[in-house]
């Protein structure tokens, strides 16, 4: 299985840069659609848009629309549920019933458990802490929002946390070539040793966005079985 993982895209119309922003969205999923093989899901691990707008998810599902592979989506700290809910129902996976967006997808070899963990407190990161190291079934923990790549382990789990899409936000030292690419994870998964991560440098930059940002060429943790 192959995860295309990707974060903090931070759709804005009031932005400086928010031409930029469509367009390293927009590049990403090109770049993703040109993969061989193809990654079985799209995840977007948050901060979608940047104020939580309808007009700025109506952007995003546009965006998405282009994508070969299914997308999942969870909120961040700068999308407002309601509205992330309603851009996005029409994918059938958000949970009925609930305020917060938690879900789990079956459908593949490994299960993907999405977390909405907007706006949380110390303590409440702390039992998923320890919810996760108790749990004996989590082989991997990714997500984004730091802006910056990282690795670590929550226990024995391995996590990793994916750089922000949206290049003039992103946080750490790259070289000047890459500095306007986004870059984005591969996670490949296999039964006998696990996942393997792979950082994946977008090649081609998309045209920028025309009128109203319409492009003229875009923690989820796993358990197994």
């Amino acid at each position: 299985m192959i995860i295309a993982h990707i974060s903090d895209t931070h759709l804005a119309f009031d932005a400086p840069d928010a031409e930029r922003r469509l367009r390293d969205f927009a590049s990403t999923i090109a770049d993703i659609n040109a993969l061989d093989p193809p990654p079985d899901v799209i995840v977007h691990s948050g901060d979608i848009v940047h104020n939580g707008r309808e007009d700025e998810y109506a952007q995003a599902v546009a965006l998405f629309a282009k994508a070969r592979a299914p997308v999942y989506v969870l909120p961040g700290n700068k999308d407002d549920r309601a509205n992330l809910r309603g851009a996005f129902s029409a994918g059938g996976y958000f949970a009925e019933g609930c305020d917060f967006i938690d879900y789990a997808i079956e459908h593949y070899p490994v299960r993907l458990i999405v977390l909405d963990t907007l706006s949380p407190g110390t303590e409440s990161m702390s039992r998923l802490r320890n919810t996760l190291q108790r749990c004996g079934r989590v082989i991997a923990v990714f997500s984004g929002h730091v802006h910056r790549a990282a690795a670590g382990q929550i226990g024995r789990i391995p996590a990793r946390v994916v750089p922000c899409i949206a290049t003039t936000l992103r946080k750490g030292e790259y070289p000047p070539p890459m500095r306007t690419r986004p870059v984005y994870h591969l996670h490949r998964f296999d039964p006998a040793w696990g996942f393997a991560t792979e950082s994946r440098i977008v090649t081609t930059v998309s045209s920028a966005p025309n009128e109203r940002g319409l492009v003229s060429t875009p923690a989820a943790s796993l358990t197994e079985g």
